[in-house]
Order: structure tokens, then C-alpha cells, then sequence
């Protein structure tokens, strides 16, 4: 077979994998931590490394809901929980291992997450609890109507209703798998799933209902009770009118796994294949330049601001204009590694890609090809060669890689330089699929003649005198410094990788779990606690080693450990495929594989907050509420946070996922004050103060003084200011008609006199201003001539 040909084989079992797990309902996953795995030495962890990627074990994240802008949360396989607060997606802790579907949230302080094994977790605003299920199926969708009233669906037409105390089976009219739910009210709902299923609820009980289709359906929204849209295989779009189900014309054929529609001319559908279809009120239509990773869940915000999430831990997200990806990592496999030290090393794998570790950091380097690289081998920091597809072969000179002339042969799939001027490639020749050699002799690479008719996947040399490959149909090849030889292997299976300690001490891994050791006499088979496909070992000394491979029915991908007397299962941090391992010392290792998966082996580093800034106003009115936010520094300090606010009668503990937290505080006393917040992890804490300084403003004055009045007397008027704890001095400016401005400095009131020679109608204007507002109201009077009265004598008749 072609090397080309594994590679299609290798995407063939790929495809395979996602349609036959047809959103995630026909393969089991096994339990695992999410971001680390403690090993036989309790020091030292394997951890996904990739602190540019908000997921770096690279999950396959299945569900996203937004509560706004700045808070959103997705779910995904192994237990994943993510935030979005408005800055950055971060793992959050989770309740157990159990991978989660469907997420569902009420509030910032309420929200729902099913999944595997009827997997229930709850969050309160601080951290996701565990709930008892009634059940152990699988749970794919949940949707709360209020905090009392909530539903989930999932296997075998497995309904679950929440009543505000716990989670119950309901009724179901149906068998079929239900894959989501969603409600317009509380008498008004709809689940779809296998089979073109769609179940209606109406307060009382649910009814299936006849849809025009049989295909699996695994979305569903709803924008009013007469206009619900569902989505599915074959690319099958669904919708409801009030009266029927119709289907609607859809541009595509591969599964839609989530639907959203904002409203009843607005909504997006996404699927397999970066396939996302955009609702504009008459037409699906395919919204260009989305990429070809598979997508399983999505929620707008609004019409300019959404999220999409899938596999591999891929976060897209639309600005109004365009999908964008929200995390950059490569979705290339990794499938070589080779470190010179701990502060040097290399890894390449399809597309040419490379990456060079320079003591802190990873970071893509050119490559002079875009063909697979296959094999890497460093002499020195200086000194270099990578083999790979289509006879490539690369030279490191310590500043750039060059490629070097080949001769015209195919694939090269293992490397091994003795020297400057010796070296060794062993690969296949896909002509005639018999197995390749080639020979460095420090001036050009020859082929080397041999009647190998099977491929050869590795070689490692000891000396220029000894060294061993292996490959196909379990050959081994043993070369004395003359020639190549074949050796008595003890197995049939396939041998990916062959690792020598010594001249009598050297190891073998391979298909079905595959182990071999190298005793100096011969070859045996060493029990494996795996029969998945081993890809890659490293030995760092005879009682210490590392063996990672893939797991071809992707279930979980093995990582095993050699402790001296035998091989043990670890569980690893990804589900992704390892391809490659290599051990700088017994305490720092590196393995990479699938999708950018990088894992480093070592002792966590604590991280600790070392630095707090915080913002907010430094002075302020007392009657306000003031926001502020403190953000931690460095952006690699260990979360959880637990934040303490305190400033007199403020007293906050806030427990958070993110770098940032944000109070806001209140006070009834003007003057000086100084918060003081504090940030603590498991590793240490940090404490900071800020000062604010608050006034009280006037909000409001009124004048006290009578309508009417007499010409030439002189009438008092008084103003009172509000709030009576008003920072003073208040400075008033008095304006009357006729009169002089009077300006007066004093307390929350104040008085004048003013008189009026000629009748009319005269306005008092007074402002008040105490520096931090300036309020002004008016006052009116009616002067008037003074009334005389004639009093006439009594005249009495007799």
C-alpha cells in the first residue's frame, strides 16, 4: 500500500468515526480527567500544553449557550466545562468525568448540563454540583422554562422533567433516540430525534407528531408557538407553521447538528464539514469561509454577536460580518518530535508543518516543504535532518531548513544520524512496496540495495556498527556494520517504532499493543495492558520509558508507562491521537499527535497570583453604586480564584474561572476610603488596596416663600437642599427681578429678603452648587397695590 493510501485510510477511519457516531450516540467514552493525570510519580503530571487554546487537551466540545455578551458557557466530551466572560474561554472545574451534551442556562447564577450516562451537574453561580439522575442513558438535550420548570431528553425516548427540587422520568410517547428540546412556554414544547421523530408538549402530556421526514433530527429552536425550525442528517431542515411540518429546501447533504435562529428572519444552522447555513427569512444559503472542521453546537447573542463550538475543541465566532476562528491552534497532526534539550527541540507533521520549543514557548517555523514529515533527529542544536513523504529530506544548518537532494525514492519514515557523517532513513518504496534504505556517508544520501519486500516504518541506531529497523508484518533488521540482516521476530503485527538503550537493552512497539523487547540475544514479546495500535516509544534509561499510540475506532487513544518491571496504562489528558514521544529525562517528556495536540510530562508548575490591578473611579458620588474590577497578573495563575472585596460595610468572597472579577460597592459615608482585595489560589495569594474618594452630590432644591405680596414690604424666602448630607459647602446665587444677584455660602439651606416697589409678577431664580452637581429651580410672586377700604358711618333711623 502507498503511504498516500494509509494517509486516505487513516481519513477514511476518520469519517468512518463521525458517522457512525452520528452526534455522539452509538460509541462509549471512558472516564478521564479533563486537563491532567497524575502518574506513578505524584510529581509529575502529563498536562495539555497550549496556553494560546482555551481547550488545550483539544476536546470535542459539543454544546454553547450565551447568556450575554460577557457570560456564556460550552460543554463538551470527558466532563468539559468552558466560560466565556467577555475576554477569554477558560476551563472551568466540573463535577466529574462524564462527558456533557446539551447545556442549558437561566441565569449567571442557574444553569443545567446533561449528558452521558444521564449525567446531571448544576450551577449555582459559584461551582457545578453533581444532581442525582433517575436515569443512565444518555442525556442530549435540556431546556429550562423557569428555574422550577426544566426538561431533558436523550436515549431510548428518555424524557426528564425538573420540578424546582429534582429530576424525574416522564412519560414518553416514544422509543426513538431524542436529541433535543426546546419550549415556547410552559404548555408548549417540542423534542425531534431518531428517525425523523417529533414530540409535542401541551401542558398535560407529550404527542408525537407526524414530520415529512425520516431522517435523524438533532436540532431544534423554536422563535414563536407557529414558527419552530429542526435540523438533521442528509442535511434535512425542517419547520413548523402552527398546523404540520414541512420541509424546507436545504443547499447541502451532510449532517446539521444545531440550529439557532434569533428571529423569524434571522437564524444560522452548522453542521459537518464547517458547513454553516444562514436563515434570511425566505433561503438557507451557505455562509462561505467557515473551514471544514465538524460543528456540533451554536447561540447568538444577538444577529452581530454568536458562537459556534466542535470538535477538537474548535470556537468560531461571528462578529456581524464573518465567522472567525476564536482559537488559532493547528488542526494539522503532529507526527515526529525530536528534542536536542530541554530548551531545544523540534516537532513537524502534515503540511510541513513545524514548530520549534525554545525553553518557554512553541512556535511555528518555515518549512521549505508542505509534504508530510515523517521522522526527526537532531545531532546538535546546530545539526539536523527531518525525512518525510515524496523522498523529502531537510538539512538544519542552526539557521534555517534547507532541503537536500534525494534520491528518487518515496516515503521516508524514519530517521537516525550516528554522526555528522553517518546516518541512516529506512521508509518504502511505493512502487513496488518493498521496503528502503538509505545511507548518509556525509556527503550524499544512497540507496542502499536489500531484499526487504515490506515496509519499513523505524530505525534506531546504536553505533556505526549496530543498530536495528522495524516495520511491516513485525520484521526485524539488525545491522552489524556490513550489511542488513533480517532477525527472528516474535510477532506478525506491524512495528511502528523501534527504541535501543543499549546494544542488549532496546524496545519495539506496534499494532495491537504490540510490545517487544531486545534482551541482547533476541526478541520477545512483553505483556501490553493495551491491544490498541502503539505509534511511538521513548526510553529514557531500563526502568523508565513512555509508549503512545491511537486508538483506531477512537474510543480513547493509549498512553502507557515502563516502571522497570512492566507496562501500565495511564490514562492520558486528550482524546486525541499520539503519534510521537520523546523523554529529555525522567521529569520532562513531550508527546504530540492530532489536531496540534502537544502534552508535556513534568511537575506542575504552582502559579500563584503575583500581581492585582484594579480599576474603578477614585472619587464618586456616596448615593451611586461604583463598579470595579481587578485583574490578576501573571495570565498562567492557576484558577480557580477566590476573590475577597472588603471596604467598610463591602464585604465580598467571589469564587471565579477567569483572571478578572468584578464587584460594585456602595457607601453611606462621604469622606476617604480604601478598598482592600484579595486573590488566593491553592499555590498563594495576592492583596492590593485602592483608594476612592466620595462626595455626596445635591440632587435636588426647593424654595419655600409665599405667592403673593404688597408693594414696598419685604417678603423672606428660604431654599433647602437635598439630600440633607450633601457635601458643604453649598454656594446658592440668588436671581429675583428687579434685584441684585445675592450669593450666599453655607449648610443645606438658605435665606433672603426681598421687596418690590411697583405691582407685577416676579420670578426668583436660586442655584445651588456644591462642586459636585448644580441644581436650580424658580419661584413666583404676585406683587399687588395695597386694597383700601371706605368704612362709611352708621346712620341709625328712628
Amino acid at each position: 500500500m502507498k503511504a498516500f493510501s494509509l494517509v486516505r485510510l487513516i481519513l477514511s477511519w476518520s469519517v468512518a468515526f463521525f458517522f457512525a457516531s452520528a452526534f455522539f450516540t452509538t460509541l462509549a467514552e471512558k472516564s478521564r480527567p479533563v486537563l491532567e493525570v497524575s502518574n506513578p510519580d505524584d510529581d509529575n503530571q502529563w498536562i495539555c500544553w497550549d496556553p494560546n487554546n482555551p481547550s488545550p487537551c483539544h476536546h470535542r466540545l459539543a454544546s454553547v449557550q450565551m447568556l450575554s455578551s460577557t457570560d456564556g458557557w460550552a460543554t463538551g466530551i470527558y466532563g468539559t466545562l468552558m466560560h466565556w466572560d467577555g475576554i477569554t474561554w477558560r476551563i472551568v472545574n466540573s463535577p466529574n468525568n462524564l462527558s456533557f451534551y446539551a447545556i442549558d442556562m437561566v441565569s449567571s447564577q442557574d444553569g443545567w448540563a446533561v449528558g452521558r450516562d444521564g449525567n446531571i451537574a448544576h450551577w449555582d453561580g459559584i461551582a457545578w454540583t453533581a444532581v442525582s439522575s433517575p436515569v443512565n442513558v444518555r442525556l442530549y438535550g435540556v431546556n429550562m422554562v423557569t428555574t422550577t420548570d426544566g426538561w431533558a431528553v436523550g436515549e431510548d425516548g428518555v424524557i426528564l422533567h425538573w420540578d424546582g427540587t429534582s429530576w424525574a422520568s416522564f412519560a414518553s410517547p416514544t422509543n426513538e433516540i431524542l436529541n433535543a428540546v426546546t419550549f415556547v412556554s410552559a404548555t408548549d414544547g417540542w423534542a425531534v430525534g431518531g428517525n425523523g421523530v417529533a414530540i409535542h408538549w401541551n401542558g398535560n402530556n407529550w404527542n408525537v407528531v407526524n414530520t415529512p421526514t425520516t431522517s435523524y433530527l438533532f436540532a431544534i429552536d423554536a422563535v414563536a408557538h407557529n414558527n419552530i425550525w429542526a435540523a438533521g442528517e442528509n442535511g434535512v431542515i425542517v419547520h413548523w407553521n402552527g398546523t404540520s411540518w414541512t420541509n424546507i429546501s436545504s443547499p447541502v447533504s451532510s449532517y446539521l447538528t444545531a440550529i439557532d435562529m434569533t428571529t423569524s428572519t434571522e437564524g444560522w444552522a452548522i453542521g459537518f464539514y464547517g458547513v454553516f447555513l444562514h436563515w434570511n427569512g425566505s433561503s438557507w444559503e451557505i455562509e462561505p469561509g467557515t473551514g471544514s472542521e465538524h460543528f456540533n453546537g451554536i447561540n447568538m447573542v444577538t444577529e452581530d454577536d454568536g458562537w459556534a463550538v466542535g470538535h477538537h475543541g474548535h470556537i468560531m465566532h461571528w462578529n456581524g460580518i464573518e465567522w472567525t476562528p476564536y482559537n488559532e491552534s493547528s488542526t494539522n497532526i503532529a507526527y515526529a518530535i525530536d528534542m536536542v534539550s530541554a530548551n531545544d527541540g523540534w516537532t513537524g507533521g502534515a503540511n510541513g508543518d513545524l514548530l520549534r520549543w525554545d525553553g518557554e514557548q512553541w512556535s511555528s517555523f518555515p518549512s521549505p516543504t508542505n509534504t508530510y514529515i515523517w521522522s526527526i533527529d537532531m545531532i546538535s542544536s546546530t545539526n539536523g535532518w527531518i525525512a518525510g513523504e515524496d523522498g523529502t529530506i531537510l538539512h538544519w544548518d542552526g539557521t534555517a531548513w534547507t532541503i537536500v537532494n534525494s534520491p528518487p525514492v518515496d516515503s521516508l519514515r524514519s530517521i537516525d544520524m550516528v554522526s555528522p557523517d553517518a546516518g541512516w532513513i529506512v521508509g518504502l518504496d511505493t512502487a513496488t512496496y518493498d521496503g528502503l534504505i538509505l545511507h548518509w556517508d556525509g556527503d550524499t544520501w544512497n540507496v542502499v540495495s536489500n531484499s526487504i519486500d515490506t515496509w519499513l516504518f523505524s530505525v534506531d541506531m546504536i553505533s556505526e556498527n549496530d543498530g536495528w529497523a522495524v516495520g511491516n508484518s513485525g520484521i526485524v533488521l539488525h545491522w552489524d556494520g556490513n550489511s542488513w540482516s533480517e532477525f527472528d521476530s516474535p510477532t506478525n503485527y506491524v512495528l511502528y517504532d523501534v527504541e535501543m538503550i543499549s546494544a542488549d537493552n532496546g524496545w519495539a512497539v506496534g499494532l495491537q499493543g504490540t510490545i517487544i523487547h531486545w534482551n541482547g540475544t533476541n526478541w520477545t514479546t512483553i505483556e501490553s495492558p493495551t491491544t490498541k495500535t502503539l505509534r511511538s516509544v521513548s526510553m529514557h534509561s531500563a526502568n523508565e520509558g513512555w509508549a503512545v499510540g491511537r486508538d483506531d475506532y477512537g474510543y480513547e487513544a493509549p498512553l502507557l508507562h515502563w516502571d522497570g518491571s512492566e507496562w501500565t496504562a495511564v490514562t492520558s489528558p486528550t482524546s486525541s491521537d499520539l503519534y510521537a514521544i520523546q523523554m529529555v529525562s525522567e521529569s520532562d517528556g513531550w508527546a504530540v499527535g492530532a489536531y496540534g495536540t502537544i502534552l508535556r510530562f513534568g511537575k506542575p508548575e504552582s502559579n500563584p497570583p503575583e500581581e492585582l490591578t484594579v480599576a474603578g473611579l477614585t472619587s464618586g458620588n456616596v448615593e451611586d453604586s461604583h463598579v470595579f474590577t481587578v485583574t490578576v497578573a501573571p495570565p498562567s495563575t492557576m484558577l480557580p480564584i477566590t476573590f475577597t472585596w472588603a471596604s467598610d460595610n463591602n464585604f465580598f468572597i467571589t469564587h471565579t474561572y477567569s483572571l478578572t472579577n468584578s464587584v460594585y460597592m456602595t457607601w453611606t459615608d462621604t469622606g476617604s476610603h480604601t478598598i482592600t482585595v484579595k486573590a488566593e489560589n491553592i499555590y498563594g495569594a495576592v492583596t492590593t488596596t485602592f483608594p476612592i474618594t466620595l462626595w455626596s452630590a445635591i440632587s435636588g432644591v426647593a424654595i419655600d416663600g409665599l405667592p403673593r405680596g404688597l408693594i414696598n414690604r419685604a417678603y423672606e424666602f428660604t431654599v433647602l437642599s437635598t439630600p440633607l448630607t450633601a457635601t458643604l459647602p453649598i454656594t446658592y446665587t440668588w436671581l429675583a427681578d428687579g434685584h441684585m444677584p445675592v450669593v450666599h455660602s453655607g449648610t443645606s439651606s438658605d435665606t433672603v429678603v426681598f421687596d418690590w416697589e411697583t405691582p407685577g409678577i416676579y420670578t426668583l431664580t436660586v442655584t445651588a452648587n456644591n462642586g459636585y452637581a448644580q441644581i436650580q429651580t424658580s419661584h413666583m410672586i404676585h406683587i399687588d397695590q395695597p386694597y383700601w377700604v371706605i368704612c362709611l358711618p352708621v346712620v341709625i333711623r328712628r
